[in-house]
């Protein structure tokens, strides 16, 4: 707890441009923050392991006061990655993923971040969430070869670099904001060990998981094979967006997106060179949002 308390404190989280994010969805969890300001190890502890009684994963997870998930949402984006689908046996579709993904799926309980899950198989309680990250992942590697190195922009509780790093991919990097950080380390830390986690601030040794705040992105100079960002950079404002595209130009050749276009302004309008793009219709939860997939050469 100490590791994420220093990585919390090290530098203050300006959040300065106004956005979704910083106006409706981060004071919400403000509550549960004070803790991590104080070193307070203990009570820390008890809300990441309680987490589902706080609203610190407001915004990207099932984890949240009122969160709701469906068999049958879980069911239809799995069709997503599984179009031959037919069964609605979840123990006969697992082996069905197992050969498409190219590694055993699994949904680790971790204390309980997966409390809303819809269906509970013998691999683990399951939620939409879940089956979304192995989508962008499916992605990912339908997109560059494995193995390859990938940095995401806003990862939410960070699953899908779990199944990256099952997949065989060599390094993954994180940015995000520290409130969302905290929680990925100590999800991680859990599911990949924290011997393969490094947090900003902290010597680098190496590790697949690396945790940078997104007040520090422009610090970084290390090259990836592929930039990521799903269902947050049309949220975030169009200034913070144009930043973020602006600096991966320094740091790979490509930006894979799916995001929505129900915002201010959408991804083909501030970039400049989209390979391809298509629609992305994969968030059955709000079916009121258009979703589109798009590769985007930055250099």
């Amino acid at each position: 707890m100490d590791r994420i308390c220093n990585f919390f404190n090290l530098n203050i989280q300006k959040n300065i441009l106004s956005n979704m994010w910083n106006s409706v969805i981060v004071p919400n969890k403000n509550e549960h923050l004070t803790p991590f300001e104080n070193n307070d190890y203990i009570n820390c502890k008890y809300i990441l392991e309680n987490i589902s009684t706080t609203n610190l994963t407001y915004g990207y997870d099932v984890c949240l006061k009122n969160g709701n998930d469906s068999k049958e949402m879980i069911f239809k984006t799995l069709k997503i990655i599984l179009p031959e689908l037919e069964s609605d046996d979840i123990e006969e579709v697992l082996p069905m993923l197992d050969i498409k993904m190219g590694f055993y799926v699994d949904f680790p309980d971790i204390f309980d971040y997966s409390v809303n899950s819809a269906i509970v198989s013998s691999r683990g309680k399951i939620s939409s969430r879940m089956i979304y990250a192995l989508f962008y992942v499916y992605t990912i590697k339908q997109t560059i070869k494995v193995p390859g190195s990938i940095l995401e922009i806003g990862a939410g509780t960070g699953r899908t670099a779990y199944y990256a790093y099952k997949m065989g991919f060599k390094k993954y990097t994180i940015v995000d904001i520290k409130s969302t950080g905290i929680v990925q380390a100590h999800y991680n830390f859990n599911i990949l060990g924290e011997e393969n986690v490094s947090l900003y601030g902290e010597e680098y040794k190496n590790q697949f998981l690396t945790l940078i705040p997104s007040d520090n992105f422009n610090e970084i100079k290390e090259k990836y094979d592929l930039v990521v960002n799903f269902d947050g950079l049309t949220e975030y404002g169009k200034e913070q967006a144009e930043s973020y595209l602006e600096h991966s130009k320094e740091l790979s050749d490509l930006f894979l997106s799916i995001n929505h276009t129900f915002n201010e302004f959408t991804i083909n309008q501030i970039a400049k060179n989209i390979k391809s793009s298509e629609l992305c219709d994969y968030r059955l939860d709000i079916p009121n949002l258009i979703y589109f997939k798009e590769l985007i050469i930055l250099n």
